[in-house]
């Protein structure tokens, strides 16, 4: 162990007041996609702000999928977090962090759908039906993460793909504190 790792371990996973619940402040999203992007994103909302951790939050989206989009389907996140003047990607352990997903369909029929979209003609299986005015109605979600977050702001990049073609890209950025 060299004498600054020590020093890196306090910038990465500051001391945490274990009595404070974390929350997420500064929450703020934007499209990286192109125009050639299966999925058009037109907003996304969270509520409230901030978000206290663990607990729910309300999410809607609004979105146009230009066309049915089969298996497979890639995704892959790459979540930041700022050290200093710096921003270090977080790396894939165990699938989480920055990693890729190449079998997303798969993953689907793992899940129960939520009922908001299942409303709105969707089903969370591959594949995933061309919509013009996909718009998820404003959705309760529990979150379960808590104090193991360590603070600071953070990045993170969501794409998916399918066969090479972009199906949609968003940016995420957000603070966590205690």
């Amino acid at each position: 162990m060299t004498e600054y790792s020590h020093l890196f371990e306090y910038l990465t996973f500051p001391a945490q007041n274990k009595a404070v619940d974390p929350r997420v402040t500064r929450w703020a999203w934007s499209s990286c996609g192109g125009t050639t992007d299966l999925v058009v994103v037109g907003n996304i909302t969270v509520a409230p702000d901030p978000i206290k951790l663990p607990g729910t939050i309300t999410v809607s989206v609004a979105a146009k999928i230009k066309q049915d989009i089969p298996d497979p389907i890639e995704a892959q996140l790459t979540i930041r977090k700022k050290l200093g003047i710096l921003w270090i990607t977080i790396p894939c352990i165990d699938n989480v962090g920055s990693c890729t997903y190449p079998g997303v369909c798969q993953m689907l029929e793992k899940v129960t759908c939520p009922a908001p979209v299942v409303s709105i003609g969707q089903n969370c299986r591959c594949p995933i039906k061309q919509s013009d005015g996909f718009y998820m109605q404003p959705s309760e979600f529990v979150i379960n993460a808590g104090g193991d977050i360590p603070t600071g702001d953070y990045q993170i990049e969501a794409k998916a793909s399918h066969n090479g073609q972009s199906i949609t890209c968003v940016n995420i950025s957000f603070t966590i504190e205690h």
